[in-house]
């Protein structure tokens, strides 16, 4: 069974192969000891792999503008960016434009990773297995259920049946069953208590895993 510092090195040096000189270096100087302590504490317990995980991945966001993550795990049609961010780190913007572009991106603090590793995981995990489980899920959705979806991930705020009439150009009745359908599939959950009569919907997963699964 590898160790982390054997699986690391050889994932490093897989990594280099066949990169021009510049990214070489950029590997060097960007995968430093955040990074490795993220993928020890955090990555390597959770997964025991690298596979499909990419370092210092060089990118365009949206705007067009070249960024490079510390990793991209990439699963077709799943785009993931993954970032260890010191205490002052900037970058919210940088991730609204790769998020703009349908990445998902996952920001973990040096702080958090050191002090618990273990709630990290448990954030990664979690991500990954709603990529995982909802990616799948993606042949039982109709073309009208998904025309709903693009529009309650898109939409800042709930979504209700009007919007979907509007959209749709359907009835109440209709737009209530598409609704309540992808409540059932557990890709829109309703807004308010309980006990309240349903008057709108929101996405039961992040907006951007829904745009994911309609592109």
């Amino acid at each position: 069974m590898k160790t982390f510092d054997t699986a690391h090195e050889a994932w490093l040096t897989d990594a280099r192969r066949g990169r021009p000189r510049r990214d070489k270096e950029a590997l060097t100087l960007g995968h430093g000891p955040m990074q490795r302590q993220f993928l020890r504490d955090v990555w390597w317990p959770a997964f025991g792999s690298f596979e499909e995980l990419h370092p210092q991945y060089e990118l365009r966001d949206a705007e067009g503008m070249p960024c490079r993550l510390d990793f991209a795990y990439l699963r077709p049609p799943f785009r993931m960016g993954v970032e260890v961010i010191g205490p002052s780190a900037q970058g919210a913007s940088r991730t609204d434009r790769l998020s703009a572009d349908l990445w998902i991106v996952l920001r973990f603090s040096i702080d958090d990773v050191k002090e618990d590793p273990v709630r990290c995981r448990r954030t990664l995990i979690g991500a990954l297995d709603r990529l995982r489980r909802e990616g799948a899920s993606d042949g039982s959705l109709t073309p009208s259920e998904k025309e709903v979806v693009r529009l309650a991930a898109r939409s800042v705020r709930p979504t209700n049946p009007a919007d979907v009439m509007r959209a749709l150009q359907v009835s109440d009745k209709t737009a209530r069953a598409l609704l309540k359908s992808l409540v059932h599939k557990r890709l829109l959950r309703p807004v308010g208590a309980a006990r309240q009569r349903v008057r709108a919907y929101e996405p039961a997963v992040e907006p951007q895993l829904l745009l994911f699964m309609v592109p």
